[in-house]
């Protein structure tokens, strides 16, 4: 398992956590390649409450597929959250431009 910093952060402390085995999707993954991200995340977020970041709290984004990534490669992102960070104004206003009839079920 590896993690580092991302390389254009969502918030300061933006960490990516990439196992060091190949899986393009959650498809080739098994359970404890899941776990191990996880666990991972999990001390990366207790972390990122300590100085010099002090985040109250995290999001985690997953990424899986080809599709819409620059990494073909399942990964999971720990994005450090703050009192108005700006990011769920962001997300929710993406949401908010996707139409019903844009949505393919």
């Amino acid at each position: 398992m590896l993690a580092f910093l991302d390389l254009h952060p969502i918030t300061r402390g933006h960490t990516l956590i990439v196992p060091k085995r190949h899986a393009a999707d959650l498809t080739e993954a098994d359970e404890a390649y899941d776990a191990s991200m996880f666990r991972a995340a999990r001390l990366i977020s207790q972390a990122v409450r300590k100085p010099p970041f002090r985040a109250p709290g995290t999001n985690l984004w997953l990424a899986d597929g080809s599709e819409f990534q620059d990494v073909y490669h399942v990964h999971l992102h720990v994005i450090p959250r703050k009192p108005d960070d700006g990011f769920v104004n962001r997300f929710f206003d993406a949401k908010a431009r996707l139409s019903p009839s844009r949505v393919e079920l």
